[in-house]
């Protein structure tokens, strides 16, 4: 997510040729294909009820009311006259002027195929079928959607395969330090060549590869991963509002008020949702 922050940041700063370019799409992918494989290990010996899909739901909805909420409280930052319908139809549309939710709305998606696979499917199809999927709302999104939206979401099901193999991953460290050094070459390869979807997948891939060097604890990636809504939606409103603070005359201050409030709003965001 953090990698995602500083792309906005230099991006609406005017830095449109800097080094953190390609940082957003790389992010995003590396945070589909984690969570394709935390969804498959957590989930690989159990049969989904419908109230997976509700709980998961939720957890998605609430930070995005509260986010559009504290959106409706900044709107003089954006130069807003004020409240109208058509903030009625983005609340339900999960819109929130001035920023993008694509992210909240595909991890939703994600989620859903998760469901029918693991739910009506038998173990041995279940990520075939979440592939399937998700390669078909790949080749859709290429004609009637925006970029951003098939860029990275191929990485979710190759997430589930990892998961699916990871025994053998384990046993032939060889051949997965090698899958790391190939993923390096056609990484520089695919992004000078301007090719996202490869360069995201292999960065994804030599970036897990780099990962499993250095053990990571389990309550870090469950932190990450409950909070990147959070993170994700917080920081698209603040892109706008820090513009507008006097404090912020270059883009490292810029950056640092950005995260500062992303990551404040963001615990009390959760927080609340613990409460509730």
């Amino acid at each position: 997510m953090l990698m995602i922050v500083i792309h906005h940041v230099f991006l609406l700063w005017g830095a449109k040729n800097h080094i953190t370019t390609s940082w957003g799409f790389l992010g995003t992918g590396m945070f589909f294909l984690l969570s394709g494989y935390g969804l498959y290990v957590s989930l690989e010996n159990k049969k989904l009820e419908f109230s997976w899909i509700v709980q998961k739901s939720k957890k998605m909805l609430f930070p995005f009311t509260f986010a559009f909420f504290v959106y409706i409280i900044l709107l003089p930052f954006y130069n807003y006259e004020g409240l109208s319908c058509s903030l009625i139809v983005d609340f339900f549309m999960l819109r929130i002027p001035n920023t993008t939710t694509w992210f909240l709305k595909a991890i939703l998606l994600l989620y859903f195929i998760t469901y029918i696979a693991f739910s009506k499917l038998q173990k041995k199809w279940r990520v075939y079928f979440v592939l399937s999927c998700v390669v078909s709302f790949f080749l859709f999104a290429r004609i009637f959607l925006s970029a951003e939206w098939y860029w990275t979401i191929l990485n979710f099901p190759m997430g589930m395969f990892m998961g699916l193999y990871r025994k053998k991953i384990e046993t032939k460290k060889f051949a997965f330090k090698m899958a790391g050094l190939l993923s390096l070459v056609f990484f520089i390869i695919s992004l000078e060549r301007q090719c996202n979807v490869a360069a995201s997948m292999f960065f994804s891939i030599l970036a897990t590869v780099g990962l499993s060097f250095f053990p990571v604890k389990n309550y870090i990636l469950n932190y990450i991963g409950i909070n990147s809504i959070n993170f994700y939606l917080f920081q698209m409103i603040f892109l706008h509002v820090c513009l507008a603070v006097p404090l912020c005359t270059n883009v490292s201050l810029y950056l640092v008020f950005v995260i500062l409030l992303t990551f404040s709003l963001s615990l009390i965001s959760n927080k609340i949702q613990k409460m509730v």
